[in-house]
């Protein structure tokens, strides 16, 4: 005989799988690829940035969307007539714009594993699955954003040891929890 009767209802944390919290974390992460691959395609990054197959693919990319193409005609234009100054300020604005996206979400990945794991036994199994695939999500999103941050990096030691600090520290901390989860 089939039980047809309603299963109990999960009472879900809503400060890990509440809906509040996924879109904020799928809309900074969106937001984030989404200013690095306009970056690539706009040629707001250093030219060391890009490599031949990138220079291919904007190129490629640019012949099927007429508006891109006329952003980076304008650009092209801006370039011929003495305008390099703008161009750079554009890729200095961009540049510090993905590095405060980047720090979000190092941070925010940060913050969803250590929640996690220092809260073990109040968190069901959904809860902390959805606490790794947050922490995932943001991980893998901050390192979409290094190419772009090379050059800073380089330039500032402090910085870019904290930073490697602190990936290194969501990686033990994803390590973790992989294997607890398993």
């Amino acid at each position: 005989m089939v039980d047809c009767t309603e299963p109990d209802v999960l009472a879900a944390d809503a400060d890990i799988v509440g809906p509040g919290v996924l879109v904020a974390f799928f809309i900074t992460g969106l937001t984030t690829v989404s200013v690095v691959i306009v970056a690539y395609l706009c040629e707001a990054l250093d030219d060391d940035l890009m490599g031949d197959l990138d220079r291919r693919i904007i190129s490629n990319t640019a012949q099927k969307w007429r508006h891109l193409r006329r952003v980076r005609t304008n650009l092209n234009e801006e370039q011929a007539s003495g305008a390099e100054h703008i161009r750079e300020a554009r890729k200095k604005a961009m540049a510090q714009f993905v590095r405060a996206l980047s720090d979000q979400q190092l941070v925010t990945g940060l913050g969803i594993l250590v929640a996690a794991v220092s809260t073990p036994d109040h968190l069901s199994g959904y809860e902390f699955t959805v606490a790794l695939a947050l922490a995932w999500f943001s991980s893998t999103t901050h390192l979409a954003t290094l190419t772009v941050l090379r050059g800073f990096l380089r330039s500032l030691g402090l910085v870019r040891d904290a930073r490697v600090g602190g990936m290194v520290l969501v990686l033990l901390l994803l390590t973790y929890t992989v294997g607890v989860s398993t």
